[in-house]
């Protein structure tokens, strides 16, 4: 009922006119294709980077990189760089979203869980984990995955031994705006509760 709560909150009279005003920004879901790719090719120039990863390009971009996806066919983000030419800007892992991964796991054991827990903070070198370590160096577990399993995240990291991030779960208000933003954009309406725990969201509903 909380995070009910706190998502109606979250859906004010100011947030409204600021999600209207960027709609007007926004590219038409029924646009050409040149339309998306040229778009694809603005945001790149703006973000001056090596690699157009598909955070950094919601966070600048008119429509969502999911959408993109889906509009050319369900295609994987290193597809969709290709068709725009952007090949060169493919950073070797597309986003694997919390959907995904939760069909991965459910052949895992929470003994595979731990192990796969352990494993980031190896790479990382770190003694404790965020959840975005989690999200972004695993294919095959994910936050919700190991909350499903364990009951809570600090159960898990203190079951696999290292020490809970006090910082692991906190979002600023800009990271929630921005979420919501980029989940209003993608169904073009005021998304409903459950949609803010499915793809394209970055914050599920509960952390509202």
């Amino acid at each position: 009922m909380r995070g009910i709560k706190k998502f109606r909150a979250c859906i004010d009279v100011g947030i409204i006119r600021k999600i209207m005003k960027f709609e007007l920004n926004s590219l038409p879901r029924n646009c050409p294709d040149e339309t998306i790719i040229a778009e694809m090719k603005r945001v790149d120039a703006i973000i001056g980077k090596d690699i157009l990863s598909r955070r950094d390009f919601d966070k600048h971009s008119k429509i969502n990189s999911t959408t993109i996806c889906n509009r050319f066919g369900n295609s994987t983000w290193k597809d969709v760089l290709v068709r725009a030419g952007l090949e060169h800007k493919y950073g070797g892992q597309d986003f694997i979203s919390e959907k995904v991964k939760q069909n991965k796991s459910h052949r895992l054991t929470n003994d595979e869980i731990i192990e796969e827990i352990k494993k980031i903070a190896k790479i990382l070198n770190k003694k404790e984990i965020t959840t975005d370590d989690v999200k972004n160096h695993s294919k095959i577990i994910g936050p919700a995955v190991i909350r499903t399993g364990f009951g809570s995240w600090k159960k898990a990291i203190e079951k696999a031994g290292l020490e809970v991030s006090i910082h692991g779960h906190r979002h600023s208000e800009d990271d929630y705006f921005e979420n919501l933003l980029n989940v209003w954009t993608h169904y073009g309406r005021q998304p409903l509760y459950r949609e803010m725990s499915l793809t394209p969201s970055q914050i599920t509903v509960e952390g509202y």
